[in-house]
């Protein structure tokens, strides 16, 4: 269990650099080239580009959250009674459950707990993570930003021709960026607090 919230928030931070270093390099070459600005072809493709990465990034991250949870709670498990048998075959029946996420909506991130521990109240963890939220931010925010960038990664055709239609919606997902980031290091901070208590562990 050891360093699970420091790993996990360096895997977030990790993951969304990426595409704010894609942001960054999209505001250069429009500096550089004046008429991107207005390129029709370039805009919907920079900003089809962002939803589809950033739901897939989204929803690694939820199935990372638990992986990395019990990974180390298995390892612990291993170490203290060595039954490797047990816990080998535990951990791959969740990895199994974790492979099986298509979604980058909260929705699934309760699915897999309720997969995994029929009895583990998930109502706790929506109610708990309110508390550490800052800035006027809710747990509904993140969860409805969550929601709404799986809907529009979805509406988008699994074919080339969707980046050269003419797509256009109002919100730089770029900008939503610090929500989730923050979202998901409280989601994860809950979730070890929780599942700590479920396990009765002291970590």
């Amino acid at each position: 269990m050891q360093n699970y919230l420091q790993d996990i928030e360096q895997i977030i931070y990790k993951n969304y650099l990426y595409l704010r270093t894609w942001d960054s390099e999209m505001i250069a070459l429009k500096s550089i080239h004046p008429k991107l600005n207005t390129d029709a072809t370039f805009i919907n493709t920079s900003k089809n580009y962002v939803v589809i990465w950033l739901n897939s990034i989204n929803e690694f991250l939820s199935e990372q959250i638990v992986y990395e949870y019990y990974k180390r709670y298995f390892e612990k498990i291993r170490r203290e009674t060595w039954h490797s048998c047990y816990s080998e075959y535990e951990f791959l029946k969740i990895v199994q459950v974790i492979k099986q996420n298509h979604d980058g909506s909260y929705n699934w991130f309760k699915s897999i707990l309720e997969k995994i521990i029929w009895s583990i109240n998930v109502k706790n963890i929506n109610g708990n993570i309110n508390k550490w939220f800052r800035g006027g931010r809710s747990f509904e925010d993140f969860t409805s930003k969550l929601w709404a960038i799986n809907e529009l990664r979805n509406n988008l055709a699994h074919n080339s021709n969707s980046y050269f239609m003419n797509t256009t919606y109002s919100n730089n997902f770029i900008d939503d960026v610090p929500l989730l980031e923050k979202g998901f290091i409280n989601l994860s901070s809950v979730f070890f607090s929780e599942m700590n208590i479920y396990y009765n562990l002291t970590l």
